[in-house]
């Protein structure tokens, strides 16, 4: 009597070689569209959270580079290189006062009025110097912060582009991503609804 033992079943074991099923890649596929439009909506909307985002943000801007170089040249074209910018600013400013009083040893009275009346004058030149500052400083200070609201204007401009710019292969990784997900998840309905 030859008695083949069955294994049942429900305790199906999957070994290499075997096909897999239809519920099986419909499973996978979903799992892997998930997965990746997860990963694409993050890329896309929020790259700065992403640990080390712009380290990979750098490192596929350069292999992208490479590729994009590579498919250039075949097909005839001139190869594209890499521009760096290096910016360098300073500013100094010294200002110094120096202030003595004087007593001169005057005899005669005309004397004394005299060495008054000159520092009189001198004190109403140094209040004239200080009204023409204070007038000055009136008329040039809205200009001088119209001129460093622009200036602030302009630097944030400059880096928010900057950021944009290092975020862009990531958001195209972000797009990518997202692309192959609904592309899983949608094959995967059509799969399961067939």
């Amino acid at each position: 009597m030859n008695v083949t033992r069955r294994e049942p079943a429900a305790a199906a074991v999957f070994r290499p070689g075997d096909r897999l099923g239809p519920a099986s890649v419909v499973a996978a596929l979903l799992v892997v569209g998930v997965f990746a439009e997860f990963v694409g909506i993050v890329l896309l909307g929020f790259p700065d959270f992403v640990p080390g985002a712009l380290r990979l943000s750098g490192w596929l801007r350069r292999y992208g580079r490479r590729l994009a170089n590579v498919v250039r040249s075949l097909f005839g074209r001139p190869t594209r290189g890499a521009v760096h910018q290096i910016r360098a600013a300073g500013e100094s400013n010294v200002s110094a006062t120096l202030s003595a009083v004087v007593i001169p040893k005057a005899s005669t009275l005309e004397e004394k009025v005299d060495y008054l009346m000159s520092r009189d004058q001198a004190a109403q030149d140094r209040v004239n110097t200080l009204d023409e500052r204070i007038v000055r400083l009136e008329t040039d200070s809205p200009r001088r912060l119209a001129e460093a609201r622009r200036k602030l204007e302009d630097h944030v401009t400059r880096e928010l582009v900057a950021a944009e710019a290092a975020y862009r292969p990531l958001r195209v990784a972000g797009t990518v991503a997202l692309a192959v997900g609904l592309a899983c998840s949608s094959l995967a309905s059509y799969l399961a609804s067939h």
